[in-house]
């Protein structure tokens, strides 16, 4: 007799504020840290900046080479250091349809914190 195919466990919907169409909404470094494991955080910073630390799971971002596997159903988090690199990045894939949230106060507002961190 066959095995029973286990049933995919079910996440929980995330506890994000909505985003509206071309919109990027801020949210903050408490609202990102229980949700960062099931959305795309694109790192904005230099290569250097990333040295100094990185949100689990973070996928480096250039503009000039990005290319995002077409799951528009992933929401993305855009960071940076103080939040101005991320904002650009932000917009530009609202534009293209994603669903996008930018880290009011960036990593510095996240190592201030003291939050989780893996070496970029």
């Amino acid at each position: 007799m066959a095995k029973p195919k286990p049933t995919p466990k079910k996440q929980p919907p995330l506890d994000l504020p909505p985003v509206a169409a071309n919109s990027v909404v801020n949210i903050t470094a408490e609202e990102l840290l229980p949700v960062a494991n099931r959305v795309k955080i694109l790192d904005c910073r230099s290569a250097s900046e990333r040295r100094l630390g990185a949100i689990l799971g973070f996928v480096e971002y250039n503009p000039n080479t990005f290319e995002f596997e077409n799951r528009k159903s992933i929401p993305i988090v855009c960071v940076s250091w103080i939040e101005k690199r991320s904002l650009v990045a932000a917009y530009r894939l609202a534009k293209q349809g994603y669903t996008v949230y930018n880290l009011s106060g960036g990593m510095f507002n996240w190592f201030r914190k003291g939050y989780p961190r893996v070496r970029g």
